[in-house]
């Protein structure tokens, strides 16, 4: 039978879907700092109790605890793992079966160093792209760590809403291919034999869905031509795909849209065995940044090669508990009612400020608000009377933190990142308000002569 334990006791003013009082901190005297660069919820965001009552549930029934706590695998949250997906995407290609899922550490980066180091060859692999603006330090340094040091090139998003520049992807594509046979690099070189049986020419990271820091997404047309690029090039699109998972909107009734693996398994004609695009997701987003499980799902044989890659292995305890959390549509709930409504209040009453008090100032928000919205970021360019030391000048005397565009690519200091998750409505509000005075101030009085920061600071 199994033993009984008491549920734990949580304090008696705990109120999961209450914020704590010390969020409630805003105020005209700037005293009390807002972070819009920090990517973490909100702690009463947190679903605590839920994962106190998933952990008693696995801990206290012998068949449960005995699977995670001793040497074993993460097949069964494999299987529920693979029947939400199926449920939320409704893709065409049917079912989605367990053998397309494998368990991760729950951050991409774990994902990548399994990826690169099982499917990449030094000499033979051409390039690991990605597409800017983006945080690339730390691919790059994956990809030099796998051997690639040298071979990582960027790609701009465009201008026309694609998320990508797939007209110059094409055209990069051709170039390596043609540099790759003029040097006769035709085969692999490292990585031979049966332990890799299949060596990818190129790897594309990308976020197809509301995009860190832009909030961009790739639409349908341009995911199936990336697929036939892929197809043609021997590439691997890796799809980093959290934010899937927090959207709203018109269409917020109907299943996203089809996800790169999704296209790379219903496109038939031209398929290949391995597949050309896989998809990582993590509980670290969904749930909170504690838990580092994740999974990635692609095509069978890809990802029985990538089950044997020892460094990609997740917490068993943590997998159990997140099982739990799935099968009982905890976790369903806690998007639905906790974390969207959240999210999408908090976007509509920031968009609202910016417009209201932020536009009119030359503030452009370059984040597509007018379709089905989602995901944590909003992308901003400041006026061109803001110099380098805006940021600086924000924190310093008005006690605001933004990110800064530099931060995402070279040449984008004027932009700004803003995050939705950290900060509840009545600071996001009063940020805006702050980012005003502060624009207000230095804000040019003469079209003869401008002041920027430095000359306010002067005076």
């Amino acid at each position: 039978m199994p033993v009984k334990i008491p549920m734990p006791k949580l304090p008696a003013n705990f109120a999961p879907n209450s914020p704590p009082s010390y969020l409630h901190r805003t105020g005209s005297n700037k005293s009390c700092l807002i972070d819009l660069s920090k990517e973490a919820p909100t702690p009463h965001l947190l679903p605590a109790a839920s994962l106190a009552f998933s952990s008693r549930e696995v801990l206290t029934h012998p068949y449960e605890y005995t699977d995670a706590l001793l040497v074993g695998g993460t097949s069964k949250l494999r299987g529920v793992v693979a029947n939400w997906l199926s449920t939320y995407y409704a893709p065409d290609g049917g079912t989605i079966g367990e053998e397309r899922i494998a368990v991760t550490t729950g951050i991409e980066e774990g994902a990548l160093v399994g990826i690169l180091g099982r499917f990449t060859d030094p000499v033979y692999t051409r390039v690991v792209w990605a597409v800017l603006p983006a945080e690339v330090e730390w691919l790059k340094g994956i990809a030099r760590d796998a051997g690639l040091d040298g071979k990582f090139r960027t790609l701009p998003e465009g201008n026309n809403g694609q998320g990508i520049d797939v007209e110059m992807f094409q055209i990069a594509l051709q170039e390596e291919e043609d540099r790759a046979l003029a040097s006769r690099n035709v085969r692999p070189v490292f990585k031979i034999g049966n332990r890799y049986p299949k060596i990818y020419k190129s790897i594309l990271y990308l976020q197809p869905t509301f995009k860190n820091p832009t909030g961009s997404t790739i639409p349908l047309p341009v995911r199936k031509r990336l697929i036939e690029l892929a197809r043609e090039y021997d590439v691997l699109i890796v799809a980093e795909e959290d934010f899937d998972f927090v959207r709203w909107g018109e269409e917020d009734d109907e299943p996203p849209i089809p996800r790169l693996c999704d296209l790379d398994r219903a496109m038939i004609q031209g398929a290949s065995k391995y597949g050309n695009a896989i998809s990582c997701g993590s509980f670290s987003r969904v749930i909170a940044p504690g838990c580092r499980v994740g999974w990635i799902e692609g095509c069978n044989y890809f990802i029985e090669e990538f089950d044997k890659t020892n460094s990609t292995k997740a917490s068993q305890l943590m997998a159990a508990i997140l099982w739990s959390l799935l099968n009982t549509g905890t976790l369903q709930s806690h998007l639905a009612n906790v974390l969207i409504p959240v999210y999408q209040k908090r976007h509509s009453v920031i968009v609202s400020a910016i417009t209201t008090s932020l536009a009119p100032l030359g503030v452009n928000l370059i984040t597509d608000t007018s379709r089905t919205s989602g995901g944590w970021f909003l992308w901003m360019q400041l006026p061109n009377y803001c110099d380098a030391s805006f940021l600086g000048h924000l924190k310093t005397n008005y006690n605001l933190i933004l990110a800064s565009g530099g931060k995402f690519g070279a040449g984008l200091e004027d932009f700004v990142r803003i995050c939705l998750a950290w900060e509840a409505e009545e600071e996001l509000v009063e940020a805006v308000r702050r980012i005003s005075e502060c624009l207000q101030a230095i804000k040019p009085k003469s079209p003869v002569r401008g002041i920027g920061i430095r000359d306010l600071c002067a005076e």
